[in-house]
């Protein structure tokens, strides 16, 4: 009995070691797309820097697949079917670093120039736990006051001018 038990509790150590959460960091191109592979549960960070005030939007899709290979051995065929799933996907936009970042608002697309981070998290449920996600992110600069002043600017010349054609 004691023996067993000594066998049980390995056992579920090293299953406990296998289906431990990944975590890595990529750093990525605003509007650019990231795709990556995961096993198990996982936590990616994707970090980004802002030069300038930007509008930032982005997406993130689970990459459902199946493929199914068939392998003749001793005149025996087989088939093997491998799937690739994501269960809970989600991602959250932060400002700074991993570690020490800010959760920002679901729905402000307006950044500062700055560090900032997607996180993103799921459960690999595919064949043996594998799954796939792809991000896509899209930047505009924030028109700056300045360039608000020169339009307005420019608008009252044209104005000035086009009364002046009128009056004469």
């Amino acid at each position: 009995m004691k023996n067993t038990v000594k066998k049980l509790v390995l056992a579920m150590a090293i299953a406990g070691s296998a289906m431990s959460a990944q975590a890595a960091t990529y750093a990525i191109t605003p509007g650019s797309s990231f795709a990556a592979g995961v096993n198990g549960s996982f936590t990616d960070y994707l970090t980004f820097s802002l030069a300038q005030p930007s509008s930032f939007a982005y997406a993130v899709a689970n990459l459902v697949s199946s493929s199914t290979q068939t392998f003749t051995f001793g005149g025996n065929s087989f088939s093997l079917t491998i799937t690739s799933n994501i269960n809970d996907l989600a991602a959250s936009l932060y400002s700074g670093l991993p570690t020490i970042g800010s959760l920002i608002n679901p729905g402000v697309t307006s950044l500062s120039a700055g560090d900032y981070f997607i996180k993103v998290t799921g459960i690999g449920a595919g064949t043996g736990g594998i799954g796939a996600y792809a991000v896509a992110s899209q930047v505009a600069a924030v028109p700056e006051p300045e360039s608000y002043a020169m339009f307005l600017a420019g608008l009252g010349i044209i104005g000035a001018i086009a009364r002046r054609r009128k009056v004469a």
